[in-house]
């Protein structure tokens, strides 16, 4: 976001902001686990492999 001289950000660009700030983090975060179990797939049951790509498709829709 750029701060112009004299612009005050209204209270929705804040709220704005601070969700895409969390969606960032939540999203970098859910990245890792991914990650994580794609490397140690093949220990983990295919319910919980579903569910992880159920998870990674949410977040890609929050990425569009």
């Amino acid at each position: 976001m750029r701060e112009g001289g004299k612009s005050i950000p209204t209270r929705s660009q804040i709220a704005d902001y601070s969700q895409n700030k969390f969606l960032g983090r939540l999203k970098q975060r859910s990245r890792e686990t991914l990650r994580g179990v794609r490397n140690s797939v093949h220990q983990r049951s295919w319910k919980y492999v579903l569910l992880l790509s159920a998870m990674d498709s949410i977040v890609a829709e929050s990425e569009t």
